[in-house]
């Protein structure tokens, strides 16, 4: 397989963006299992080190349960 040495997201990234709003993916549903969570901000970039370290500093839950 050969690799583009440019990234193009174009060419990508309309059909990714069609598949995760027909899938759902974005939806909220009020009556789902589990605990309630939001992402307060992004986590950091994959040239970074990435651990769960950085989903719970930025991940806020509620204190009680539903």
């Amino acid at each position: 397989m050969q690799l583009e040495k440019v990234y193009e997201p174009q060419c990508f990234e309309p059909h990714w963006a069609q598949w995760w709003i027909d899938s759902g993916v974005f939806r909220a549903e009020a009556e789902a299992p589990g605990w309630p969570f939001s992402l307060a901000i992004p986590p950091p970039n994959v040239t970074g080190s990435l651990h769960i370290g950085h989903m719970r500093e930025h991940t806020e839950t509620p204190s009680s349960g539903r």
